[in-house]
C-alpha cells in the first residue's frame, strides 16, 4: 500500500507539462445546431469515442477527432426519460450507457450511433451520488455521500440487474444536533472516485484510505493511504457544528484524489488553506502545483492548463474557444519556445479555424509512466 505524508513538506513545484508528460494533443469538439455545449463535469473515453456530460441534461458523443456523432437528451418523466443527471459511465467495451439519476439508473444500449433505452435500476434510498462501470464487466460501482450519519453503507458493488455483489458497511456514522440557523451541508462531490486501468478507486469523507475493485474481485482492497496523522476531518464533527467549530484549523480535509499509473494528484485543505500535490511513485516524491492553471504546456506552447479530469491514466483538461484564440495572438505565444514546433503550429491553425463561439477545445495529456 503506497503512503503519502500529507504533512510533509513537498520537494519543490511543478510548473511545466513536459515534467510530468510525454504528449499533448487539443481536440476541438464539434459545435453544430444539436452539440452545443453548456459546461462539462465528465470525460469519458472508450477506444475511438469521447463521452461529455453537458451540464446536467445530456449525455454527447464525440470522435476522436472532435466529429460530433450522437447525443442523449431525455428529459421528463416517462420511461427511459430522466429529470437530471447525477452522473454516468461507459462500458468499456462500448456497448452500455448508465446513467445516475436519483434512485435510479437508466441502462442504455450504445449502438455506436443513438443510445436506446433497456432499463431501469430503482435502488434503495439514501440515493447514491458517483458511479462508475468496472472495466471489463457490466458491474456498476456506487458511493453514497454521508449526508444524514445514518447510512448502512457508503460504498456498494451492484450487478446490472440490481443485485448486490458487495458493500463496505459505514464506519463513519454521527448523530446529527440540530442548531437554530444552522444548515446541513451537501454536495455531490463529497465521495471521492476514480477509475485506473481496470480498477475503480474510492475514498470515503472520512478516511484516509483509498480502496480498489477490479473486474476479478467481489471485494475492496486498500490501495494507498492519504496519511494525516489521525489529524482527518472526524466524522462526528459533521453533526455537531459546535464540535467543528473546536476543530477549526486543526484538521484535513481531502477535497479530491485522481490517478495516472506514476502519479498521484490530490486536493485537500488545512488550516484555512488549501493546497495542491502531485505525488511521483516512481520516485517517491511529492511535489506543491498550482491551484489554477498548475501547468505551462511547454510542449506544443499552448496555454496554462488546469487537471480538470483524470480518467484511465490519462489527464483531460479544457479550454473555451475564445481563450485559446486570444492566447494564440498574443505575444507570449509568439515568443514561446516550445519542445515540439510542429505542435505548436498545429494550435495556431486549429485556434484560427475556431470562432469565439466554437465549444471547448478539449486537451489530452498523455502522463510519463
Amino acid at each position: 500500500i503506497t503512503v503519502i505524508d500529507l504533512r510533509s513538506k513537498p520537494k519543490s513545484s511543478i510548473t511545466n507539462i513536459s515534467d510530468i508528460a510525454s504528449d499533448v494533443e487539443y481536440i476541438p469538439l464539434q459545435n453544430i445546431d444539436n452539440s452545443l455545449i453548456r459546461s462539462i463535469d465528465k470525460v469519458v473515453v472508450i477506444e475511438d469515442r469521447i463521452y461529455v456530460k453537458n451540464n446536467v441534461f445530456d449525455i454527447m458523443c464525440f470522435d476522436n477527432q472532435g466529429n460530433f456523432v450522437h447525443k442523449l437528451s431525455q428529459q421528463g418523466r416517462g420511461p427511459g426519460e430522466y429529470l437530471y443527471i447525477y452522473d454516468f459511465d461507459i462500458s468499456s467495451d462500448n456497448t452500455i450507457l448508465a446513467i445516475l439519476s436519483g434512485s435510479e439508473i437508466l441502462i442504455f444500449n450504445n449502438t455506436g450511433f443513438d443510445f436506446v433505452f433497456q432499463k431501469s435500476i430503482y435502488l434503495r434510498r439514501p440515493a447514491p451520488i458517483k458511479l462508475d462501470m468496472v472495466y471489463g464487466t457490466s458491474n456498476i460501482f456506487l458511493s453514497v455521500a454521508p449526508w444524514y450519519g445514518t447510512e448502512p453503507s457508503l460504498s456498494i458493488l451492484i450487478s446490472i440487474d440490481g443485485d448486490t455483489l458487495c458493500f463496505k458497511p459505514n464506519c463513519y456514522k454521527y448523530e446529527y444536533k440540530y442548531e437554530p440557523g444552522g444548515r446541513m451541508y451537501v454536495s455531490t462531490n463529497e465521495s471521492i472516485q476514480y477509475t485506473l486501468n481496470s480498477k475503480v478507486c474510492f475514498k470515503e469523507e472520512f478516511s484516509d484510505t483509498i480502496f480498489s475493485v477490479g473486474n476479478e474481485l467481489s471485494f475492496f482492497t486498500p490501495r494507498l493511504i492519504l496519511d494525516t496523522k489521525g489529524k482527518i476531518f472526524p466524522a462526528k464533527a459533521r453533526g455537531d457544528q459546535e464540535y467543528a467549530r473546536s476543530l477549526k484549523g486543526k484538521c484535513y480535509y481531502i477535497a479530491d484524489v485522481s490517478e495516472t499509473s506514476r502519479y498521484v494528484i490530490y486536493d485537500y485543505h488545512f488550516n484555512d488553506l488549501r493546497f495542491k500535490e502531485l505525488y511521483d511513485k516512481v520516485k517517491n516524491e511529492k511535489y506543491e502545483l498550482a491551484l489554477e492553471n498548475a501547468l505551462k504546456d511547454d510542449l506544443s506552447g499552448g496555454p496554462n492548463l488546469d487537471i480538470d479530469f483524470v480518467r484511465n491514466g490519462k489527464i483531460y483538461s479544457l479550454v473555451d474557444a475564445f481563450t485559446l484564440k486570444n492566447y494564440v495572438s498574443s505575444r507570449e505565444f509568439f515568443e514561446t519556445k516550445a519542445k515540439n514546433p510542429r505542435e505548436k503550429e498545429k494550435l495556431k491553425i486549429l485556434a484560427d479555424k475556431l470562432s469565439e463561439t466554437s465549444n471547448p477545445v478539449l486537451i489530452v495529456v498523455t502522463p510519463k509512466n
